[in-house]
């Protein structure tokens, strides 16, 4: 488990858009591929063969198993995909404006952006993105004490997105206008070689905060302490 501001938040929570959108695209691949096998094998062996239905049975089976095989692989390895884990991500924050790393590198160093980094402290002394304060907990309180106006332009992130949302979500219902969750978070940022920091100044790594969730960051990335 894992601290989400206002609930506890699983460390498998948001997983499920990853492999939602993953096997999506394998499935309807792999169902294309049996409707054209089967045309083939109906054509083949046609009621006007003996054993015709026999033989079209076996292969339908066999293909249909096939393509099952095929789809749960496909499915695994697009669900590695970061960008695919991000898109899932907006749709089950719809209320949630996200930027990409792209968008946000342009906009940077400026005075009127704000970055906040939800992770816990441990990830955050290996590494982040430079100039981002950390959020403390409780929420209401680190605010209070931060005295940020409502209309300051706020990037929230962690490592892929999900436990920023559930901050970018809280922020706005406390007020703030100006409000973006970073998709892919600070392991995108990382994995296209961005600039990162820590207390001794620049740095390469960043936490992975563990090995399943990891697997969204280059493995030459993973960095577990300062």
């Amino acid at each position: 488990m894992h601290e989400g501001y206002g609930m506890k938040v699983p460390s498998d929570v948001g997983m499920g858009p990853s492999i939602r959108e993953g096997t999506r695209g394998a499935a309807t691949f792999v169902h294309k591929m049996i409707r054209t096998r089967r045309s083939a094998v109906e054509g083949k062996h046609g009621d006007s063969q003996p054993g015709g239905d026999k033989m079209r049975f076996k292969s339908n089976v066999t293909f249909t198993l096939f393509g099952f095989l095929l789809w749960t692989a496909m499915g695994l390895v697009l669900a590695d995909d970061l960008s695919i884990y991000g898109d899932g991500l907006q749709k089950e924050f719809s209320d949630v404006v996200f930027i990409t790393t792209d968008e946000l590198a342009r906009s940077l160093p400026a005075s009127s952006t704000l970055l906040i980094d939800v992770r816990e402290p441990e990830e955050f002394e290996v590494s982040r993105l430079p100039g981002a304060v950390l959020a403390g907990k409780p929420l209401a309180a680190w605010l209070e004490r931060l005295d940020t106006p409502k209309d300051k332009r706020l990037v929230v992130y962690c490592s892929v997105g999900y436990r920023s949302a559930i901050l970018a979500r809280e922020l706005q219902k406390a007020g703030f206008t100006h409000v973006f969750n970073l998709k892919g978070s600070i392991f995108a940022w990382a994995n296209e070689g961005r600039p990162l920091e820590n207390s001794d100044g620049a740095v390469d790594g960043v936490h992975p905060f563990n090995k399943r969730w990891g697997r969204f960051l280059e493995k030459s990335q993973w960095k577990w302490s300062p």
